[in-house]
């Protein structure tokens, strides 16, 4: 190919953070590089339907929570995965790499090699293909009782209210993330922090912003912090409890506004069911399992029932 591909376009500092992988090298002696099926954000290929998908997600989330008492603390597109519905896509998939020639780049500064991503593994052969949660190398264990965290999570779209603004977090920081990818699955763009923040969490807020962490902790932006809410760039609220950041805020939109796909009871349902996880108050929103008694998975259910009874 005569034109740069996938992670040249970002910029050159961060190409360097990318291993020079080529197809067939061999890699600790044990894994052999075939093909990159992605790249950055990029990376995770969503084949299953988005209900069943959320639904599946909330089991597995309600698991971690009840069962194991971890909070993932980095849910989000890239760290969902899929199931191949059968090992024979994979074998096809390397056979036809043997045949058809990988379009690729070279650079002609360094030479170096960089591949396309490859997506393309053909049509489904069955149906049984399933989300899975990953990388867990962030998690925390949850705390008894009212007790939260105060270490830095999340990635930047995905940070729940609480950690931004330098308070505790606990369970809740994951139903937040949950809420920010169940809505990016059904509209092209991820919610932001809408509307104004309860006078509730400005007063936490104001109690946390002097909580030193008894240590010192450096910024994303080099600099040496105190505590969480100046690690994230507080103060926030100014003593009218107004907020400082106007970028923080989208003051013009409402939730509704920003599902477009949906209309009459559809979106009702919906709204109903983000408004469970969006909120800016961690007790407001609801647990996995109580999430997944919502009637959004009503049509869900009555499938399954449907499925069961006719394979009796």
């Amino acid at each position: 190919m005569n034109e740069p591909v996938d992670e040249e376009f970002f910029y050159e500092e961060r190409v360097k953070y990318f291993y020079p992988t080529r197809a067939g090298d061999v890699l600790d002696g044990r894994f052999k590089a075939i093909a990159k099926l992605g790249f950055g954000a990029g990376s995770t290929v969503w084949l299953a339907e988005n209900l069943k998908l959320g639904f599946l997600i909330l089991q597995a989330l309600d698991y971690l929570h009840t069962e194991y008492h971890l909070i993932h603390t980095d849910i989000k597109d890239d760290n969902i995965l899929v199931t191949i519905e059968n090992d024979s896509v994979l074998a096809d998939f390397v056979k036809s790499l043997t045949t058809n020639p990988q379009p690729r780049h070279v650079r002609t500064d360094d030479g170096r090699v960089i591949y396309l991503s490859q997506d393309d593994f053909g049509p489904l052969r069955g149906n049984r293909v399933l989300p899975a949660l990953a990388d867990f190398n962030q998690s925390f264990p949850g705390l008894d009782g009212n007790k939260g965290h105060l270490s830095p999570i999340q990635s930047h779209r995905y940070r729940a209210p609480e950690v931004l603004l330098g308070c505790p977090w606990s369970y809740s920081v994951d139903i937040w993330n949950f809420g920010l990818v169940n809505t990016s699955l059904f509209e092209t763009q991820i919610v932001s922090l809408l509307g104004d923040p309860p006078e509730t969490l400005v007063n936490r807020e104001r109690v946390y912003r002097k909580l030193k962490l008894g240590r010192t902790i450096e910024s994303p932006r080099g600099r040496g912090c105190e505590t969480m809410n100046e690690y994230w760039g507080g103060p926030f609220f100014d003593e009218h409890g107004q907020v400082m950041r106007k970028d923080l805020t989208v003051r013009t939109r409402k939730l509704e506004d920003t599902v477009t796909e949906l209309a009459g009871d559809e979106k009702d349902v919906f709204l109903d069911f983000a408004s469970s996880m969006l909120q800016w108050l961690p007790d407001k929103r609801k647990t996995a399992k109580e999430l997944l008694q919502h009637r959004f998975f009503d049509s869900l259910k009555k499938e399954r029932e449907r499925y069961f009874q006719s394979h009796d």
